[in-house]
């Protein structure tokens, strides 16, 4: 008359499965593959959905235009180039494709007890956005891909490649600095008659 806990409820415990290789548990494996799949069918998605706006937009064959991708700037150099002068439609494309394979980091959130490279990438983040913020309030306009390039120009020959290594997070740019470079490139596009509002919006 007096009970004080359950003793059995018919319940059956299993131990965690490991993977003895990488130390994660099966769940956690499967979860990790599916975003990876998903995130691989997003890109494919987004970057057939950018040629076909190219083509619509401007009727040019997008795979004979990256093929002479290496008959122009860098897309950095044209990134640069489009936000004060007017760029060429396969100049453009170059450009846009380019800003939609590297998005940068849309999560901006603070992760107490992440592992380095979540703080590596958080700091640079920080550290890049404090640099452009007080040479514009210097009055200097500067995007960016502006401060990338300059960046990278001033680093040894050896040293000027694009993508960040596991013990230098030196392109950390979040996804709101690209949007902001976005939106200044395509305006200036826009008001050269490249392009129109409506090509904005849809990109």
């Amino acid at each position: 008359g007096n009970p004080i806990r359950i003793r059995d409820i018919g319940s059956f415990v299993f131990a965690q499965i490991e993977n003895p290789k990488s130390g994660l548990t099966e769940n956690i494996e499967r979860r990790q593959k599916r975003l990876l799949r998903r995130q691989r069918r997003r890109r494919v998605r987004r970057l057939a959905d950018a040629r076909d706006l190219f083509q619509e937009q401007f009727h040019l064959d997008f795979f004979a235009v990256l093929a002479g991708e290496k008959q122009h700037m860098s897309p950095f150099d044209l990134k640069k180039k489009g936000l004060t002068e007017r760029l060429t439609p396969e100049e453009l494309i170059i450009a846009l494709y380019h800003y939609l394979k590297y998005r940068g980091y849309k999560s901006n959130r603070k992760i107490d007890g992440g592992d380095e490279s979540d703080k590596k990438i958080l700091s640079g983040i920080s550290s890049i956005r404090n640099q452009i913020e007080a040479r514009r309030k210097n009055g200097e306009s500067l995007y960016i891909t502006q401060y990338l390039v300059e960046q990278m120009a001033a680093r040894p020959k050896e040293e000027q490649r694009i993508h960040n290594t596991s013990s230098d997070f030196f392109l950390t740019v979040s996804r709101d600095m690209y949007l902001e470079e976005i939106n200044a490139l395509l305006d200036r596009q826009i008001s050269y008659g490249v392009v129109d509002q409506q090509f904005k919006n849809k990109f």
